[in-house]
């Protein structure tokens, strides 16, 4: 079975919620999906990456969305290391 991994990163301060499915994402075009805050990004005809704007206030709880979000910060630079 073929096994894929993708990277999360949240960025706080601006409430944003990247997801990339290849790295580098080297994305050529970027498509809004219809003023939802959701931006798919491609290369070529390859999914590349999901940007998600004003994440935390996609979850009913947002306190948790925030502690989520250091969470997720913080397991990102342990992988770096």
């Amino acid at each position: 079975m073929r096994r894929e991994q993708m990277w999360i990163d949240y960025d706080q301060d601006a409430d944003v919620l990247y997801v990339s499915l290849k790295r580098p994402q080297r994305a050529t075009d970027t498509r809004e999906l219809a003023d939802k805050g959701i931006l798919l990004r491609y290369r070529g005809k390859e999914l590349v990456g999901v940007t998600i704007l004003e994440a935390s206030k996609r979850t009913k709880d947002r306190k948790k969305a925030t502690n989520t979000g250091r969470d997720l910060r913080r397991s990102s630079k342990l992988r770096r290391k």
